[in-house]
C-alpha cells in the first residue's frame, strides 16, 4: 500500500541521515483529509513524507494511504530520498 511504501522511504531517509523517526518533526502543519484511514504505525511517516515532498496530497488533501503504490511511484520516492540524503 501507499502508506507502507512511504514508511519504507522515510525509514531509508532516517537511516541515511542518522536520525530516528521519533526525533523528526514536520516543518509545517500538515492536514490530510483522509488521515483517519492511515494506520497509526504509518502516520508519522506519512506526515514526514508530505513534509519532505516525497508524496503530495491531491487537491482534496487526500493521499489515499490504502491504495497500491505503483513500482514507478515507489522508485521515484526512493530516488527523492537518495537525493535528499546527498546520494545523487
Amino acid at each position: 500500500t501507499r502508506e507502507e511504501t512511504v514508511y519504507i522511504a522515510v525509514k531509508l531517509y532516517t537511516l541515511r541521515k542518522g536520525v530516528s523517526l521519533e526525533r523528526l518533526r514536520p516543518s509545517k502543519n500538515i492536514h490530510l483529509s483522509d488521515a483517519a484511514q492511515i494506520k497509526p504505525t504509518y502516520y508519522k511517516s506519512v506526515q514526514m513524507a508530505v513534509d519532505l515532498n516525497l508524496i503530495e496530497p491531491d487537491t482534496s488533501g487526500r493521499i489515499m494511504p490504502t491504495t497500491v503504490e505503483s513500482k514507478e511511484n515507489s522508485l521515484e520516492m526512493l530516488v527523492k530520498v537518495l537525493k535528499l540524503s546527498g546520494e545523487f
